[in-house]
């Protein structure tokens, strides 16, 4: 009874997320702070998928047997991929209320505009958009389907898929960072198309890592403490992850600081425009509450291996993680545009909308699917896995 009724929710949860986006798209739809809000939540959520994308490929191309016991939830994840073609739609009609290279009136005014007008135009921009969800779509389908079809696959089956996943990894990653890049220059860095920064792909794919981690360490949590498994994952593989996203949350900071640094540094008017808004006003007190949250506290907060290893201290900062990660996306979206740092009505609404959407969606594959990969010939060895430090 309690699984048909948690069905029940989830499928109401969905339909209520569906219903409410486009209502807040059909009452917003001549609205451009609605879109800028849109495109905010909209890159948020979909960096949890891309970042799942690039946890699994890594996995692969390193051949990590540690990672197998907790490799479905990030798959799961990341299937969800070519849904977002259908929740960029709503960005399409806003195209003008969001990008001023589309403004006729900054063309014909802005020589810089003018120059990037071969890239930064209507037509190239939709093609280019096709072309990442394609890729998008292409990569994430295709390993969840062959690690799902892995599960009811006999050894020499299963032992083939693996190594097939394997030599693909390569070209995979390949395709994923230069179609990421890509995307986060055109939905995010074009905002304001005076600055550029070439390590802006690097920035957005290590928040993508961050955020993954600390929601899949999160599912794995809720899901051993209601008995949805057990046994595994266990600590040594919790430790990993919260490994693997201290050094991420670190290389968020480097790129982050590296990124600033160089701005700063260079001292060129278009570039700093972009920094200004973000150290004055409202929106200097999110920078450095960046730093603060960011940085300073997991350094030297999440560094022992004590709270690696403690499951309320990695439940804790995963939380921070998570929030954080959609301040940090604040952070890009909104200062070049309102000198104020508030949150909208709706943007509460968008968030709620996507959550209602995504957690039903994720929560229907873990349901319906193995949780643990057990047929993976790597399986065994990832069980076995012990953290020396």
């Amino acid at each position: 009874m309690a699984n048909n009724f948690l069905t029940k929710f989830l499928k109401i949860s969905l339909v209520s997320g569906i219903i409410g986006l486009l209502t807040l798209f059909y009452n917003n739809r001549s609205s451009g702070p609605f879109y800028l809000d849109y495109l905010s939540v909209y890159g948020y959520f979909i960096s949890l998928s891309i970042g799942a994308t690039f946890l699994i490929l890594l996995m692969y191309l390193t051949r990590a047997g540690w990672g197998i016991v907790i490799k479905r939830v990030p798959e799961h994840l990341m299937s969800l991929l070519p849904i977002y073609a259908l929740l960029f739609i709503p960005i399409l009609f806003g195209l003008d209320h969001i990008f001023e290279w589309l403004d006729p009136s900054h063309i014909a005014n802005d020589p810089l505009i003018q120059a990037k007008l071969p890239y930064l135009n209507l037509e190239f921009f939709v093609i280019r958009n096709i072309v990442y969800f394609v890729v998008f779509a292409t990569i994430s389908s295709y390993y969840w389907k062959n690690s799902i079809r892995q599960d009811s696959s006999n050894k020499e089956t299963s032992i083939e898929i693996t190594k097939n996943l394997q030599r693909k990894s390569p070209l995979a990653l390949l395709l994923m960072s230069l179609v990421t890049s890509f995307a986060s220059f055109d939905w995010l860095m074009s905002l304001y198309p005076h600055w550029f920064s070439t390590i802006f792909g690097i920035y957005y794919f290590a928040g993508c890592m961050v955020f993954v981690l600390a929601v899949t360490i999160l599912i794995y949590e809720v899901l051993l403490r209601y008995k949805l498994i057990k046994d595994y994952p266990n600590t040594e593989h919790f430790h990993d992850l919260s490994k693997l996203l201290y050094g991420f949350v670190i290389f968020w900071s480097y790129v982050s600081f590296s990124q600033y640094f160089l701005t700063w540094y260079a001292n060129i008017p278009e570039f700093t425009q972009w920094y200004y808004p973000r150290l004055t006003g409202d929106w200097k007190i999110l920078f450095y509450t960046l730093i603060a949250l960011h940085f300073v506290l997991p350094l030297f907060g999440f560094m022992s291996r004590h709270v690696k290893r403690n499951a309320l201290g990695r439940i804790s900062f995963c939380i921070l993680f998570i929030v954080i990660h959609y301040l940090d996306m604040r952070f890009i979206v909104y200062p070049n545009f309102t000198d104020v740092n508030s949150i909208s009505g709706n943007e509460y609404f968008l968030l709620i909308a996507f959550t209602l959407i995504i957690i039903p969606l994720i929560s229907f594959k873990i349901f319906k699917y193995k949780i643990l990969p057990e047929n993976d010939p790597r399986y065994s060895e990832s069980k076995k896995l012990e953290n020396a430090l």
